[in-house]
């Protein structure tokens, strides 16, 4: 944009009476990753709210000659191209519809086209992130940051909203459970993280092996949906008959995240996928969550949510205990009321048409 036009939408007085809200995800300075993602869907969530709109407009921005952003510049690990940017988009945009009142939804691969929408559609937006963190780049997730606006959403209303899984995505899941597990089976959904990228907050082994032998001898109907990447799994779990990996039905994200909202019980270390079970409506043990994060300032917890930061030590012990206290608390019959009348095939069905 031209010193002209930015002047005039920095200093114009702005009244959100009657304009839309336009959330923008501008992945040159915000991160491709999936907790991220579902941390901002949720931040767009509580916004909507807030400012008394009914519904939303998305945009997403990448620039198609360096997709990873400012992020990516000189990061071990990038593998965005301008050739596999538009595939790697196109898997994360489904998670968008987790947000409740989502209208248009527009995808801008050039900055010129994405300034000139904007310019002459700024008088029918009120924006979020304002237009200075926009053009400032200062909106940045580093850090957990934007939880600022769920934080005081959070003290203002005592409630945040849920993240949102579309129907036919949860029919689809409990007949995925009806097919795979065994009759009387009670999936628990789990992600554990092992990768080389950021090791602090990968599961231990030594914990997590043993805690699932022991849940397999005290709750031989309990079967894990593991979930997450196929390179990214822990060695020796695959060994474990009481664990089930969704990667090997060729499931996508919208998909894993359907199988956590629609099982009995959810176990996380901190991972991309740990966001939708914060905000989330299933019972929870989160582990390896790092302290800095402001996670731990929110009380999203109930009596069926328990939360660790990185401090603790993890053993099987402590997490066969809390297994044991959450699972007690579990309504297991509901949970097959509820798949018996939700997880109908014609409605599987229709998630593929």
């Amino acid at each position: 944009m031209d010193s002209w036009h930015l002047l005039r939408l920095l200093f114009s007085p702005q009244s959100r009476r009657g304009k839309k809200l336009l959330a923008i995800w501008d992945l040159k300075s915000l991160p491709w990753s999936v907790g991220d993602s579902l941390v901002f869907i949720e931040t767009v969530n509580a916004v909507r709210i807030e400012r008394n709109h009914d519904a939303f407009d998305l945009c997403i921005i990448y620039d198609d000659g360096f997709p990873a952003g400012n992020r990516g510049r000189g990061a071990p690990g990038n593998h965005l191209t301008s050739e596999n940017a538009r595939d790697y988009i196109l898997d994360l945009l489904p998670m968008f519809s987790g947000a409740e009142g989502l209208g248009s939804l527009f995808l801008f691969t050039s900055r010129d086209e994405f300034d000139r929408f904007l310019r002459n559609n700024l008088s029918m937006y009120d924006l979020f992130p304002s237009l200075y963190g926009l053009l400032s780049e200062k909106y940045n997730l580093a850090g957990g940051g934007v939880m600022g606006e769920l934080v005081d959403f959070k003290k203002k209303r005592g409630w945040v909203p849920s993240l949102r899984v579309p129907g036919r995505s949860l029919a689809w899941a409990y007949d995925f459970y009806r097919k795979t597990l065994p009759d009387g089976a009670l999936p628990v959904a789990l992600s554990l993280k092992v990768s080389i990228h950021d090791q602090r907050r990968n599961a231990d082994p030594a914990a997590w092996l043993p805690f699932l032998d022991q849940c397999k001898k005290e709750y031989p109907e309990v079967v894990f949906v593991a979930l997450g990447y196929r390179e990214e799994r822990m060695k020796g779990i695959e060994d474990r008959t009481n664990v089930v990996f969704a990667s090997d039905y060729g499931t996508n994200v919208m998909e894993q995240m359907a199988l956590i909202a629609t099982s009995c019980l959810y176990m996380v270390v901190n991972s991309g996928l740990a966001a939708f079970g914060l905000f989330g409506p299933v019972p929870y043990l989160m582990y390896n969550m790092h302290p800095s994060q402001m996670f731990f300032h929110v009380p999203f917890t109930s009596d069926t949510r328990i939360i660790h930061d990185n401090r603790r030590l993890m053993t099987p012990e402590v997490l066969f205990d809390d297994f044991r206290q959450l699972y007690g608390r579990i309504d297991r019959g509901g949970w097959f009321s509820t798949a018996l009348r939700k997880g109908k095939p014609q409605d599987a069905f229709s998630a593929h048409l």
